[in-house]
Parts: structure tokens; sequence; C-alpha cells
């Protein structure tokens, strides 16, 4: 940690001090305390470590484990970004209420931010838990991933797991979710936007990166837009997910042979089953799987001018099909985005936050040709129709 106090009771951060400093309270035994548990630490530094207070063998501070080099190097660099901005900063502030140290604080507009450096894989529930603990007091999260997490597939692809999506961050005047990471050691500061899943722990999504001091704070909050070649993409992904047949045993194998069952083969499926959902992110099912589930049993069924409403689709589907994300708070979002998407392609009209009218009915195929097709056709359209909304 970089913060003690002490034997003055003055609040120490040892990376703003000098080296002379360091140097003689290390020879002279300067007694430092932790804000935390108040019991004695001690500086450790030296040429492959970054000075910072440790607590002493044996220690049964809560809040006193080791965070590493790397995690230190991010809290120093992003605390020097905010403070070059004249944004009001400090480091490593105790809550006692809720038993949290948080790594940095900030005040923007009279609002009191936690900013969290998460360079280490933690669970979703503990993200979850400390994001709640914080909110319970008033206090918003930014959670900011370590680099070392940032595992790029392609130009515009990543890999997900529960951790990154716990991080993912919905703020109240955008429309689309984001999700930071930050290496200290380069400097890089990379947000992605227009996180659109096609697995559960692969997604397409805009990439920006940047070095740290050539942005600012509030410009991370910006909306970029949606990469030009999202549409053959995705539509490259669906023929994919059309052409490869399921060989291990599993939920989709069964899944699809209750299809067949029914005389439906899942190669012609409507291309509306294979949709993009910004909110995939909430579901724990393949979107083709709870969309289909949403076409053969509500959409096709209801008659032209016919309504068909939010709370009955969200009825329809098992809710371990979905998926809460402790900073994403969104009741509904994806089958509310499906129903939209719907609506753009003239499938339906909307006539209330809710409810929504048939216009015309899905269309069938019979050969996969047909289906492939139709898919490129339906998801260009759609991006067309959606460009300057996504």
């Amino acid at each position: 940690m970089q913060k003690a106090i002490n034997k003055h009771g003055k609040s120490i951060i040892l990376f703003r001090e000098p080296e002379r400093n360091i140097i003689l309270w290390k020879q002279y035994k300067e007694a430092f305390y932790c804000p935390t548990c108040h019991s004695k630490v001690i500086i450790r530094s030296g040429s492959k470590v970054i000075p910072h207070f440790s607590h002493l063998p044996h220690s049964n501070c809560r809040l006193g484990n080791g965070e590493g080099m790397y995690h230190e190097m991010g809290k120093y660099e992003l605390y020097q970004w905010l403070s070059n901005q004249n944004i009001e900063v400090d480091l490593e502030v105790y809550f006692p209420q809720i038993n949290r140290r948080a790594d940095l604080v900030i005040k923007v507009l009279n609002k009191i931010i936690i900013i969290e450096f998460q360079c280490t894989k933690i669970s979703a529930e503990e993200i979850a838990e400390r994001t709640s603990a914080y909110n319970q007091i008033n206090l918003h999260v930014i959670w900011i991933v370590g680099m070392n997490h940032f595992n790029r597939l392609g130009s515009n692809q990543i890999k997900l797991n529960s951790f990154l999506l716990s991080c993912i961050h919905q703020f109240p005047k955008q429309k689309n979710p984001v999700l930071y990471f930050f290496d200290p050691a380069s400097r890089r500061f990379a947000s992605l936007s227009h996180i659109y899943a096609y697995q559960y722990t692969k997604a397409f999504t805009t990439i920006n990166i940047s070095l740290i001091q050539t942005i600012s704070f509030q410009s991370i909050f910006k909306e970029a837009p949606i990469s030009e070649q999202f549409p053959q993409h995705w539509t490259k992904q669906l023929q994919r997910i059309r052409n490869t047949p399921i060989t291990h045993p599993g939920k989709e194998m069964n899944w699809r042979r209750k299809l067949y069952e029914q005389g439906i083969i899942f190669q012609y499926l409507p291309s509306i089953c294979f949709l993009p959902n910004k909110w995939q992110i909430h579901m724990h099912t393949p979107f083709w799987i709870w969309q289909t589930e949403l076409c053969i049993k509500l959409i096709q069924h209801i008659a032209v001018s016919d309504t068909l409403t939010i709370s009955r689709c969200t009825k329809l589907l098992d809710k371990s099909m979905m998926n809460q994300l402790p900073n994403v708070h969104q009741n509904f979002s994806a089958i509310h985005s499906f129903l939209t998407n719907l609506e753009i392609l003239g499938y339906f009209k909307r006539t209330s936050n809710t409810t929504y009218v048939k216009l015309k009915n899905v269309d069938k195929y019979v050969h996969l040709e047909e289906a492939l097709k139709g898919d490129e056709i339906m998801i260009s359209n759609l991006f067309l129709e959606k460009k300057g909304k996504m």
C-alpha cells in the first residue's frame, strides 16, 4: 500500500515523497501506522520494487494483503493522470462503515466516485459484493481491469469470462455498456464499447487504445462509433453457427433434438433468431436459443395486428437464462433490444414502453443457402437502420 500515518498523525503517500526521504525513513526506522488497523507498517523498496508500506508478518489486518508491483504501478499512474487534470483525488481511502479500502477516490461535479484498479482475477460474486457495499453508502464505483486480462482474439474481438462481465459498466447517459483496461507499464488505456457477445466467452467489440496522458477522464465516457465491418463479421459468425453440428452431448444438443422432434430444422431457422444483441451479456444462454424460443413459441403464433408484451416474453424464458451483472442495471434489456430490432426490421410497431403490435409474419426458409443469404440481407439492413443508434 502507498498510504500510512506517521508518528505525528500526518498521512504520507510514498510515491509523492522524494527518494531521499524514503531512504532516511528506512535508515532510521521511522514509525508508520496502517490507516485501517493502526498497526505498525514498514517501508519496503529496492531496485525492482516500488516503495510501499507493508504490514509486519502475521498481521491480522483484513486489508493488509500484498498487492503486487503491477497494482502499485497502476494506482500511481492513475493517481498522476487524474491529479494532472486538477481532479480532486485521494488514494487508498478506508470506509469503516463497510470495511472497504478503495484504490482511488475522486470528486467530480460534486460527486464522489470510487475507482478500483483490479489486476488480479476475483470472482463475480466478490465484484458484486464490493460494488453493492459502495452503493449502500451512495458511492458509485468504476472498475478498471489490468491489461494482463485483456485477451484479444482479433482486431475487434475479445475473450470474456465471468470476472470481466462483472466489470462491464452501463452509465446512466450511455446507450452502450463499456469495459475499461489499463496497463501501467506502457501507460495504455483501453476502452471497449459495442460489446456483442456471440458466445459466452467471446464477443465482437469496438476497441479504442490510447496513451493515458493523451486522454481526459471525461473522454472515457464518450461513445465511439461501431465498426463498419461489424455486419460482415457477424454474418460470418452466423455461417459458422448454422453450419456447425453439435457433436458433444449437452444442453444445446438436447435443445436441437427437441426442435427436430417438432419438425424444425436448426439450419433453416428464421434470421430473426440470430440477431445481434448488445445486452446478450445479460444472458447465460446463447442468443440463438432464447431468440428462437421467443420466435417459435410466441411470435409465430401471434396474428398480424395482435399485441406482444415484454412481460409475456419474460415469463416464457427461464430465469436461469438470465445473468445479473453488478454494474449494469437494465431490467429485461436483452428482450427489449430484441423487440426493438424486430421493430426496426418492420415486424412489429411499439405502442408503449412494453407493448408491441405485430405488422407481418416471419419469413421461413427451406434451404441452407436461402437462410444464409437471408441472414446477410437482414443483418445489413439492421446495421444500416441502427447505425446512428448503435
